[in-house]
């Protein structure tokens, strides 16, 4: 499968890092930044490239542990 699944804006770190599997995690994470941006009445992750959606990610919600 290939991690172009969804936007930019609401994929999740787990498609950014380039997984061989998707899982309806990467959905509920979708669906859980456009309900952010209808509440806040804006973008809340924009970007340009994954590598900045990477950091933005990580920026707002926390690095990923090592056992993930």
């Amino acid at each position: 499968m290939t991690s172009r699944i969804v936007t930019l804006w609401y994929r999740s770190p787990e498609l950014l890092l380039g997984p061989t599997e998707y899982h309806v995690v990467v959905d509920l994470r979708s669906i859980g930044c456009i309900l952010a941006e209808l509440l806040v009445g804006k973008p809340i992750i924009p970007s340009q490239t994954e590598i900045e959606q990477l950091h933005k990610i990580f920026k707002l919600c926390g690095s990923l542990s090592e056992d993930y």
